[in-house]
Formats: structure tokens, C-alpha cells, sequence
């Protein structure tokens, strides 16, 4: 419809570096144009087992992490549901140290 205003880009807003001890981060895509009508994406996390996406949305996800994922860096993409050439990623490294881990019972 005429009404349709493409995406150009995408970027991640979010923590290059996970320290903290709730062991999850939140992660937004900022768009461009930020008026978008395309503004969905398809998330995707790799380069470690322990870490995972959790309460992922159109447009921001978190990462949920288990004490193995302390020293490893992982990968977070998000494509555009709209336009599969537009993608974002993101460098993350987790440093959060081992006795920061939220224990569950």
C-alpha cells in the first residue's frame, strides 16, 4: 500500500558486554527510518549452548544466559521479517562472574 514506508537499516541497541547478575539482557533494534511500517524481525543467537533468546518481540528480545557462558562471546542477529537483506548483529561478550549467577531452585 502507498502507505508502506521501507526499513533501510537496523541497528542493536543494546550491552556489548554482559556483566550483570540477573543473567539476562535486553536488546532493542533501533530502525531507520524510525517511522518504518517494517519494523518486525526474526531473532537469532549463536556461539554458545548456554546462552538463549527469551521474551523475543518485533523489535527487542533478551538474552537469558547459564553459568557455562561466562568467557564466551556470542552472536545476536536480527533480520528484517520484511526484507531479509536488511540484518543487524551484534558482538556480545559475557563476563559475568561465576558467583553472580542467579541460582534456581
Amino acid at each position: 500500500s502507498t502507505s508502506d514506508v521501507p526499513v533501510n537499516s537496523m541497528t542493536i541497541v543494546g550491552d556489548a558486554t554482559i556483566m550483570n547478575s540477573a543473567n539476562a539482557s535486553h536488546y532493542e533494534v533501533a530502525f531507520d527510518p524510525a517511522t518504518t511500517t517494517q519494523n518486525k524481525v526474526i531473532w537469532s543467537l549463536t556461539g554458545s549452548s548456554y546462552a538463549s533468546l527469551a521474551n523475543t518481540a518485533d523489535g527487542a528480545c533478551d538474552i537469558v544466559l547459564a553459568e557455562g557462558a561466562t568467557g564466551q562471546t556470542v552472536t545476536l542477529t536480527a533480520t528484517n521479517y520484511y526484507n531479509n537483506a536488511v540484518v543487524a548483529t551484534k558482538t556480545i561478550t559475557i563476563k559475568v562472574p561465576i558467583a553472580k549467577y542467579k541460582r534456581v531452585l
